[in-house]
């Protein structure tokens, strides 16, 4: 039989509710974080647990390491505390806000470029790393190819930055990164970052778009 709470179980009970009524209203005023975060810091040996509610009850669907790079779309849910829907590929779940934080992210000179990463497309099935001074693109059933990079061109009026590799324009490629949320891969969890890559070889210009990722030597130091 459950025994009954003694006032001062009932009073510490209060009194941590009402410790947690700041964090759900504050997470009501601000925009949910969008794109990339990191997961801690966790107390010493904990995971981040992913639940398939916003609810502490809910059941578990998967346990992220300290330090984990994950994606939000930018859905909250406020109970208690505030939760956000994160993914990490195909796994996805709702985690406790107060355990992210916006992954520092290395970039060029425009802001939303990061360093160095990789993309990955269908239709053609093609995946591309670039890195500041280095893109290299690979196509099914082809040799991978690089280029160097000749030079990063400032958004300056366009969505984002530019890599150019190959200073004549008959013979070059573009790429650009941007920094939102990408609908080009058969996922049902959200995915983040959009690549465009512009081939235009041998008086062709192929278009290639697919979702990218930071590379693990673009997440900076917390």
């Amino acid at each position: 039989m459950l025994q009954p709470m003694t006032p001062l179980a009932r009073r510490l009970s209060a009194l941590a509710l009402v410790a947690l009524v700041p964090l759900a209203a504050a997470a009501q005023e601000t925009p949910a974080p969008r794109g990339w975060l990191l997961v801690g810091p966790l107390p010493e040996g904990e995971t981040l647990n992913l639940r398939a509610e916003p609810s502490g009850d809910a059941p578990v669907v998967g346990a992220l390491p300290e330090g984990a790079l994950v994606v939000s779309a930018g859905e909250r849910a406020v109970s208690s505390v505030p939760w956000l829907r994160i993914a990490q590929g195909e796994l996805q779940g709702w985690a406790a806000e107060r355990f992210l934080r916006p992954a520092p992210i290395r970039t060029l000179d425009d802001a939303s470029f990061p360093v160095a990463g990789a993309c990955g497309g269908f239709e053609p099935m093609w995946s591309l790393r670039w890195t500041e001074i280095e893109i290299t693109y690979e196509r099914l059933g082809e040799p991978a190819a690089s280029r160097p990079v000749t030079r990063a061109i400032p958004a300056e009026g366009r969505l984002s930055a530019l890599l150019e590799a190959g200073a004549d324009p008959a013979e070059r490629w573009l790429f650009r990164y941007e920094d939102e949320q990408c609908f080009e891969m058969p996922l049902d969890a959200p995915v983040w970052g959009r690549g465009t890559l512009v081939i235009t070889e041998g008086g062709t210009t192929r278009w290639l778009t697919g979702c990218c990722r930071p590379a693990p030597e673009a997440i900076g130091a917390p």
